[in-house]
């Protein structure tokens, strides 16, 4: 069988990917030239925005307002797909050294933009907080996140999302209508601990992770790799530039919406919230 491809800086690079034409596309120099067909075709995996109908389940509310990321899944806006490719083909390899110039900052279109941590908490509306996940123990993790009913992480690294209890089955269904993934049943270490930290209260930067995620498809040829966050790309764009999109004719892609299911109030998770206060018959009826 023939290897589809090859290898350069000691990183697996595609084969065969067809040239796509630059013109009309703007990048800074012939580097950003040669990646743009690898970020041309790669597809883009908008964030969405929480129903009418999961809006009016208090239950569900409350989870995700307790665990700060409300603004998250309420603050929606449109995207405009050139212009996030463009950003994620232009944004320099070492955007995160602090000792380079490009430090937090990316040319496009003839506009310098800041782009941060910082900037992408604000966006969220979220503290400049520490991150303790280098701190945590599988385990405590694993018990936390089933309520008990698993003490031991699985020996193949994944938990199935059917272990969780019902706080973490909802954190888990937001979490990745937010954050491109193709495992949506079950849960590696690193997706445990953002999980783990969003629903403990425990601190948590997720500006750091939103950031590294975006940053790591600049370093990446990868063509089947989606493209998390256009949304808030866009909006970081327009906040500090929003003629960037003045003179140009582009497509705008409002956002979808997605519904949590009351069904897993009352199905096989592990009850750690009491539902009991607003009662599951007012739930199922609200939906």
């Amino acid at each position: 069988m023939n290897d589809t491809r090859t290898r350069v800086n000691n990183k697996r690079i595609p084969k065969n990917v067809a040239h796509v034409s630059t013109v009309g596309i703007a990048l800074n120099s012939k580097d950003e030239e040669a990646r743009w067909k690898f970020i041309y075709n790669r597809r883009l995996a908008p964030e969405r925005v929480l129903s009418d109908v999961t809006k009016r389940n208090m239950v569900i509310m409350n989870i995700i307002k307790e665990a700060g990321i409300l603004s998250v899944v309420e603050n929606v806006g449109p995207y405009w797909p050139k212009l996030v490719r463009e950003f994620i083909c232009n944004l320099p390899r070492d955007v995160n050294d602090p000792k380079s110039n490009n430090y937090h900052k990316v040319t496009l279109r003839n506009f310098l933009f800041n782009f941060s941590p910082d900037l992408i908490n604000k966006a969220y509306g979220r503290t400049n907080e520490g991150d303790t996940r280098d701190c945590l123990f599988l385990s405590d993790i694993v018990s936390t996140l089933t309520a008990g009913s698993v003490t031991i992480w699985p020996p193949k690294s994944q938990l199935g999302s059917s272990k969780l209890s019902v706080k973490y089955a909802v954190l888990h269904k937001v979490v990745i209508c937010l954050v491109p993934t193709t495992h949506t049943t079950s849960i590696g270490e690193a997706l445990a601990k953002v999980l783990y930290m969003l629903g403990s209260g425990d601190h948590f930067n997720i500006g750091h992770v939103i950031f590294d995620q975006i940053v790591d498809h600049a370093k990446s040829n990868a063509v089947l790799k989606p493209i998390g966050f256009p949304r808030l790309i866009c909006s970081l764009l327009r906040a500090q530039h929003p003629e960037v999109l003045a003179e140009t004719n582009e497509e705008t892609i409002v956002p979808k919406s997605f519904t949590i299911s009351h069904k897993l109030l009352s199905g096989t998770h592990v009850v750690d919230i009491p539902i009991q206060d607003v009662g599951i018959d007012e739930v199922i009826t609200a939906e």
